[in-house]
């Protein structure tokens, strides 16, 4: 009887593919919250879903908070700056998928090791300081405005996901 040995362990770079795949799969759930709270930013009416679970959606996406310039007053900071914080998390999940996709995806190699360990390294820095923001926003949110924000908060966890998976996926770098 000719037994075959079946492996069982997955290799770092099989682990790290199947990291990458799980930041592709929560960027996308991300750009899709974050381009409808867009959508919502500059819509006329409220989100009927979020006030019916008793959620103040309407009141995080349209305050002065909402936008970039709105934060900044929080600092002291008295600028006209109305770019929605939606956008700032849609750009922070694009890049987390473009970046996951291009290490995952690299079969002809066009990166070296070192240079995907550089784009790992990219990528947790930046959702180190994205998570910063949306604790930021996540103080704003509850602590100023007093009210949830479901889709917000589901967007919030996407990146905390994300960046969990990019923080383990640093131990998959090869010196």
């Amino acid at each position: 009887m000719n037994k075959k040995k079946i492996n069982t362990k997955d290799t770092s770079t099989d682990k790290l593919n199947k990291n990458l795949k799980l930041i592709i799969i929560f960027s996308i759930i991300g750009i899709i919250l974050s381009l409808y709270l867009t959508y919502q930013h500059y819509k006329e009416g409220k989100d009927a879903f979020c006030q019916a679970l008793g959620g103040g959606c309407d009141i995080v996406n349209k305050s002065t908070y909402s936008e970039l310039g709105g934060l900044l007053t929080l600092f002291g900071i008295n600028i006209e700056f109305a770019f929605p914080v939606a956008i700032v998390g849609l750009l922070g999940f694009i890049f987390n998928l473009v970046v996951a996709k291009l290490v995952r995806d690299d079969k002809n190699k066009r990166f070296a090791t070192k240079n995907k360990a550089l784009l790992l390294k990219i990528l947790f820095a930046a959702n180190l300081l994205g998570l910063i923001f949306a604790i930021f926003v996540t103080y704003v949110e509850y602590g100023i405005l007093g009210v949830p924000c479901y889709y917000c908060d589901a967007s919030k966890v996407s990146h905390a996901i994300i960046f969990i998976i990019s923080a383990i996926n640093l131990k998959y770098l090869k010196n």
